[in-house]
């Protein structure tokens, strides 16, 4: 599912979340919009893991209004496994041919991330 519908969804049942609730999201587009919407509702961050699926990536987050950890604009734990470098080298390169300012800053700190990730061959 798509960002833009998965931040749609969280904006309208955030009002009936209980204090407790879990929400496990895996937005396939527009990932740091879901992220800044996750935040101006006040959603922390319980977990996050990168996955691989049929040479498909997918960020998983786990959520909660229980939680105080915000979430981050780029992710933090995805960045520390073995998919992180093959990861950060499928988005750079998805980003090539954008040029809008959230583009760009994705692309500044993916640049960043690059030259300390282990890439794999």
């Amino acid at each position: 599912m798509g960002g833009e519908k998965i931040a749609s969804i969280v904006d309208h049942l955030r009002p009936q979340f209980a204090a407790d609730a879990r929400l496990v999201l895996s937005p396939h587009r527009d990932i740091p919009l879901v992220r800044a919407r996750l935040r101006e509702a006040n959603l922390g961050l319980i977990h996050e893991e990168l996955v691989r699926d049929g040479g498909r990536f997918y960020e998983v987050l786990v959520v909660s209004p229980a939680s105080e950890r915000p979430v981050s604009p780029y992710g933090e734990e995805i960045w520390s496994g073995e998919l992180a470098g093959p990861y950060c080298q499928h988005l750079l390169a998805g980003l090539a041919k954008h040029r809008d300012p959230s583009s760009e800053a994705l692309r500044q700190f993916l640049t960043q991330k690059v030259k300390v990730l282990p890439i794999a061959r």
